[in-house]
C-alpha cells in the first residue's frame, strides 16, 4: 500500500521546490517561523490553514488530499468486494 500523505512534509517540499524560505511563508501567513516549522511536523492541517497555504503558495493542497481519498476509497471498495 502507498505511504500516507503527510501535508507538513508536502508543504516543506513545495516550499523547497519553489525556492521559498520559511521566513517568506511566515511573513505571508502573518505568523512566526516557529509555527511554520511546527506545520512541517503535522500530517494533517486544518482546512482554513490549508486554504491559506494553497492561496499563498499557489498550489492546491486539497487536490492531494482528494487524490489520497480516491485511492483509499478504491482500496476499501476492493476489500469489500473480496469479503462478500
Amino acid at each position: 500500500m502507498a505511504t500516507e500523505l503527510h501535508i507538513g512534509r508536502l508543504l516543506q517540499q513545495k516550499l523547497r521546490d519553489d525556492e521559498r524560505s520559511v521566513t517568506w511563508l511566515a511573513q505571508k501567513l502573518n505568523c512566526s517561523r516557529t509555527n511554520i516549522y511546527l506545520m512541517f511536523k503535522k500530517q494533517y492541517i486544518d482546512c482554513e490553514m490549508l486554504m491559506r497555504l494553497s492561496i499563498v503558495m499557489k498550489f492546491d493542497f486539497f487536490e492531494c488530499l482528494s487524490r489520497e481519498y480516491k485511492i483509499k476509497l478504491k482500496s476499501t471498495n476492493a476489500e469489500n468486494k473480496t469479503t462478500i
